[in-house]
């Protein structure tokens, strides 16, 4: 960032001990040494370690903004020491002066479950660039489409599978994934296995998607893993009129309603 007015703190060129502990007391310390009069967090591993360092300067004047853009009970297991996090939110986020929330499902979790008043979570939903985009008409050469990271709760082999089986009724669909992660080996791997290079293609991570989105179909997003928040994959569909094919996960009616702007489905057979 080459701006003289932001500043980049690295907690790995502080130390090369990666521990969550140590990170929870080099943020404290950070909000001891700089005084600052507003803070904003994202996700607990931060907003934790700032509400806490509040309580222990509690003669300063400081604003906390926590963003919170996940669904916090399905994110939290996730989190390293699941436990020790969702008490420390249960107990510190109300003492926050307000949180950034994707959805109303994601704002009445954190009030139900983890004692937030509702006054102070604020909704603010994800949004792109791409709305902004001119819609053109292209020739449509993907059947389907998936963008976003290659990890293992995004369940992107279902999809692959589920192609599989569209190949028995339909020999040449295709489908184009753009992106990577520490799945993307094996996801080719199995690819390649099954006799699926000629309708799988991995294009790894583009940095401009529209141009693939404009291309395809169908753009099929095949998460349900419960911390799923606003994806913004699926706003960068819906910006260029792109149909969608949703698993069903928490606030998904927030994004989709089914049978109007997109589709939803609760399993992958459904799907298939």
């Amino acid at each position: 960032i080459k701006n003289r007015n932001v500043e980049i703190l690295n907690f790995y060129t502080w130390t090369r001990i990666k521990s969550p502990f140590l990170f929870t007391f080099f943020v404290i310390f950070k909000v001891w040494q700089l005084k600052p009069s507003a803070t904003l967090s994202f996700l607990s591993a931060f907003a934790l370690p700032v509400i806490m360092a509040k309580l222990l300067f509690f003669w300063r004047e400081m604003r906390i903004v926590v963003n919170e853009d996940h669904y916090t009970s399905g994110i939290v297991p996730l989190f390293p020491y699941p436990k020790i996090n969702r008490l420390g939110i249960k107990f510190l986020y109300p003492l926050a002066d307000a949180i950034i929330s994707p959805t109303n499902m994601a704002k009445k979790d954190l009030h139900e479950n983890f004692n937030v008043p509702e006054k102070k979570v604020k909704i603010i939903s994800n949004w792109t660039i791409l709305s902004n985009k001119t819609i053109k008409t292209h020739k449509k050469n993907y059947d389907l489409i998936y963008t976003g990271r290659l990890v293992k709760r995004k369940r992107v082999i279902n999809l692959i599978k589920a192609v599989k089986k569209l190949k028995k009724t339909k020999p040449d669909v295709s489908l184009i994934i753009l992106g990577d992660g520490e799945e993307r080996v094996s996801l080719e791997r199995y690819v390649t296995r099954k006799n699926l290079d000629k309708n799988v293609k991995f294009l790894g991570a583009i940095e401009d998607v529209s141009k693939y989105l404009e291309r395809s179909k169908v753009f099929v997003f095949f998460t349900s893993y419960g911390g799923e928040g606003f994806p913004l994959a699926i706003l960068e569909a819906m910006a260029l009129c792109v149909p969608i094919l949703t698993f069903e996960f928490a606030g998904v009616e927030d994004v989709i309603r089914d049978g109007e702007n997109g589709f939803i489905f609760k399993t992958t057979q459904e799907f298939s």
